[in-house]
């Protein structure tokens, strides 16, 4: 599971302090690399290129895969009796010997399950990464157990696609690891357990091949991946919302929608509260002005992250980072130009799960 932990939500100190904790100052030159470096065993190497690419030739594989001819030979062999790629010969044009065309199998999935704003959605990935399929299931009975509705997730699947090589689940539930195994013994496939923002970056890994990379998510908390030979994720607290906190505590009991925070602030008898590295609480009445500290907040973080662990990319997602609210984190920040907005929906958090499975079950076989 990812690593996590809570920093009081009132001192931009406490994120640079989180950071050390868990990661290590890197204030040297970034070592980039490329998605195929993380698959230390051979055959997970070359499947790999070989799902990258169309019509392989074996020296095809051999140049992409930087291996000996007798590794590809090999490889490919034991990937064909396994199903997991397809050789067939082709006539060469100018009339010589043919040529090997070696393609990923068809007829393979993995599976990738997220939990969001009270629906579960579960999606098929073919070994190209492309989408087979969709399946979504609402949440509507907080008695039942979260087994019962994602067997359902699940079996939509099965109906749709073939049987998963791997699955992967992003959810938080006290029964999480439970149904993981439950679905791994059921399935007799491997099971990985992540966070929807570790499941954008995985999504973001397979779009880029090269990492390391950190995305920070801003939904009901604040968390942020960091992508380099293992993915590690921590919890920055809970969302700085002004309506959710109370004057006599100064706790964040509950998190709000968008809607419902700018609602709260333009009712006149709202007096709220806002922390943000101060040492007194400042008075926030207007939707503009918890706009603008939210996005100094966020770009402090990013601003650190990206100091304190150089990533190649830096990449915001979450219902409040919309286009104009990115363009105010990006005024806040001193290095706009390394962050980028990702988009996120409930079948990128799924897709983003499959491809953790495919990434960590399939090419990491």
């Amino acid at each position: 599971m990812p690593n996590s932990s809570k920093i009081p939500p009132n001192s931009t100190k406490a994120v640079e302090r989180i950071f050390f904790v868990f990661f290590y100052n890197r204030d040297m030159e970034v070592i980039s690399r490329t998605l195929a470096e993380r698959f230390s065993s051979k055959e997970g190497r070359i499947l790999y290129h070989i799902a990258k690419g169309a019509d392989m030739t074996k020296l095809d594989v051999k140049n992409a895969a930087e291996c000996s001819m007798s590794t590809v030979l090999s490889a490919v062999t034991a990937l064909e009796k396994a199903g997991l790629v397809t050789v067939r010969s082709d006539k060469a044009k100018s009339g010589g010997k043919p040529h090997s065309a070696i393609n990923a199998a068809q007829g393979n999935a993995v599976y990738g399950i997220s939990y969001k704003a009270g629906v579960l959605t579960g999606s098929a990935l073919g070994l190209r990464g492309e989408r087979l399929c969709n399946h979504s299931v609402r949440v509507s009975d907080g008695k039942v157990s979260p087994h019962t509705y994602v067997e359902r997730v699940v079996d939509g699947l099965l109906e749709l696609s073939p049987p998963p090589l791997a699955i992967a689940l992003a959810m938080n539930c006290n029964e999480v690891e439970k149904v993981g195994a439950s679905l791994s013994e059921r399935l007799s496939v491997p099971h990985f357990l992540l966070t929807n923002t570790a499941a954008m970056a995985y999504r973001r890994l397979w779009e880029t091949e090269r990492y390391p990379f950190a995305v920070i998510g801003v939904g009901n908390r604040v968390k942020c991946a960091v992508l380099s030979d293992a993915c590690r994720v921590f919890d920055a607290g809970s969302l700085l919302c002004p309506v959710a906190a109370t004057a006599e505590s100064g706790r964040y009991e509950s998190l709000l929608s968008v809607s419902e925070v700018e609602r709260c602030l333009r009712e006149r008898a709202y007096r709220g509260h806002f922390f943000l590295g101060a040492p007194h609480p400042a008075e926030i009445t207007s939707a503009g002005e918890y706009s603008r500290l939210l996005a100094l907040t966020l770009a402090t973080l990013a601003d650190t992250a990206e100091r304190m662990l150089a990533p190649c990319e830096l990449c915001l997602f979450g219902e409040y980072v919309t286009d104009g609210f990115f363009d105010r984190i990006r005024a806040e920040s001193r290095r706009p130009d390394s962050l980028r907005l990702l988009r996120s929906s409930p079948a990128d958090f799924a897709d983003g799960a499959a491809l953790c499975a495919l990434v960590e079950g399939v090419f990491s076989r």
